[in-house]
């Protein structure tokens, strides 16, 4: 030891080891490492603090029992745990896997057939309706979409007011069955088939924890529920990120929470955020998802032309239903007198 010269501290025995890996195993939540060898001295190896200057303090054991040094603790936890692990005590697995994790592929690399998995979200507008009264606004709209993994095309477009709802849920499910243009149709907007071109539903959702993961967000018949359903991990959001990532993005500042009155009725809301959907689908970048020997005929990288080439192909997983199905299966039903 440079200060207190030869032959200061003790020997690692097997005893002293066994310790060191006890104590870090019921501290290790602590995160601080500093916090962890302090208590660890104090709880399991019995140290006391003494003052040995006007402004310093060092541990010693009342009965002269050996203790590890801080260098001698963490050396010795890092090498029977790993220094990996150690990181992702400290730091959580979600981080370490974020910030330092080798590159494990991209999301869409598992997948090679249009509707093969499908994601759904929800998110809320930062504009509020307004409503029928001059001057009145209604609770903040909540949109749903589902987005297809292979291609990157969203799928389908669900609204709900107020709260995410598991109906939101199932209109997206719905638009997604059937004709696009159709769907428009129903809020006074017209569109040609061209520019969404996916229709039919997906065996296989991947949906966040919520109003989405009920049974009340799947179909009604048992003929066309999902086979495959999965939920991703609380607090995760790699695990969701593709359709994550392509929610709308708005600047954060440290402002008291605010939103925007809109001059637009829900109607007119819901019409501007089909036509966002729809610019996405005919705008964004998906190089990185185009096959190798469909480079050069897929012209522009967008989803919509991807979906095309590969439904062109024959790959599409997607179930087929009718109209009449699709709305037995995901639209509520409503009581009405005649």
């Amino acid at each position: 030891n440079k200060e207190k010269g030869k032959g200061y501290g003790y020997n690692a025995s097997p005893e002293m080891i066994e310790k060191i890996l006890t104590s870090y195993d019921s501290l290790k939540k602590l995160a601080v490492k500093a916090k962890i060898y302090r208590r660890a001295l104090v709880h399991h190896f019995g140290c006391r603090t003494r003052k040995v200057g006007p402004r310093r303090r060092e541990f010693f054991h009342p009965e002269g029992k050996p203790y590890p040094s801080r260098r001698m603790y963490w050396y010795y936890v890092e090498k029977f745990k790993g220094k990996i692990g150690v990181r992702r005590d400290r730091i959580g697995d979600v981080r370490e896997r974020s910030q330092y994790a080798p590159y494990r592929g991209s999301f869409t690399s598992g997948v090679c057939n249009l509707m093969q998995r499908v994601e759904s979200d929800a998110y809320a507008m930062k504009e509020r309706p307004r409503g029928l009264l001059e001057g009145s606004e209604l609770r903040t709209l909540r949109v749903v979409r589902r987005r297809d993994l292979r291609s990157g095309i969203f799928t389908g477009i669900g609204f709900s007011l107020g709260s995410e709802t598991a109906a939101a849920y199932r209109m997206a499910r719905f638009c997604e069955a059937i004709g696009k243009k159709l769907y428009c149709s129903f809020f006074g907007k017209e569109i040609d088939d061209d520019r969404w071109p996916c229709v039919g539903c997906s065996l296989h959702d991947f949906q966040d924890r919520g109003p989405g993961a009920t049974p009340g967000a799947f179909s009604q018949d048992p003929e066309f529920d999902v086979v495959i359903s999965t939920i991703p991990p609380s607090y995760s959001g790699q695990s969701h990120a593709v359709i994550e990532s392509s929610h709308p993005r708005s600047p954060t500042n440290d402002d008291a929470p605010s939103y925007i009155r809109s001059d637009k009725n829900v109607i007119q809301l819901v019409c501007q955020e089909i036509e966002r959907l729809l610019i996405q689908n005919e705008s964004m970048d998906i190089s990185d998802r185009i096959p190798d020997e469909l480079i050069e005929v897929v012209d522009p990288p967008t989803p919509n032309a991807l979906w095309t080439e590969l439904d062109r192909l024959g790959r599409n997983d997607a179930l087929p239903i009718s109209f009449d199905e699709a709305v037995r299966a995901f639209l509520t039903p409503v009581s009405a007198k005649l």
